[in-house]
């Protein structure tokens, strides 16, 4: 009878195999795709909020300015005197493109273009405008509201605050 060969005990090599480095990378290059694919919707999104700070601020500074002119100012001609808002005559806001209603108001003036804080420089196609009316009696409504385009599409904020003769 023939005798088999001794075995002979595999050495233990350090180090790693070929399956382990493929799966290794391959972890690696599914991480940095998903971080590489979520950076563009971050900064889409990031934009979209600074443009809604931008426009809320602006509106909360054009409707402090109105409630400062007081309750018997609420007037298109008095806004037109107090250089809020461009002329007495309403924008229809349907047909300037900004809204599908029948909403009007008076669009506001460039009054603070020292520090860049209107509509139409801080934000991109910005147009701002302001909506009067009366709720009851002694009691007015102002309300502003901001518009801007964002990727085509028309976006717009709205702060409002109620005024009373008292």
């Amino acid at each position: 009878m023939h005798k088999p060969p001794p075995c002979r005990r595999r050495q233990k090599i350090k180090g790693v195999t070929l399956v382990e480095v493929m799966y290794a990378s391959f972890i690696a290059l599914t991480c940095c795709l998903l971080f590489a694919a979520t950076v563009p919707v971050a900064n889409r999104s990031r934009g979209r909020a600074e443009f809604i700070s931008i426009a809320t601020s602006l509106a909360q500074k054009q409707l402090e300015s109105i409630k400062g002119l007081g309750y018997a100012k609420l007037t298109s001609d008095s806004l037109v005197t107090a250089g809020i808002v461009q002329s007495s005559t309403a924008v229809d806001l349907k047909a300037a493109g900004l809204t599908s209603g029948t909403e009007s108001g008076y669009e506001t003036t460039n009054f603070d273009l020292a520090q860049r804080d209107t509509a139409l420089n801080a934000l991109p196609s910005g147009r701002s405008f302001v909506q009067l009316s009366t709720v009851d009696i002694d009691l007015k409504q102002a309300t502003i509201r901001v518009f801007w385009k964002d990727n085509g599409q028309v976006r717009s904020t709205m702060v409002s605050s109620l005024v009373a003769n008292l």
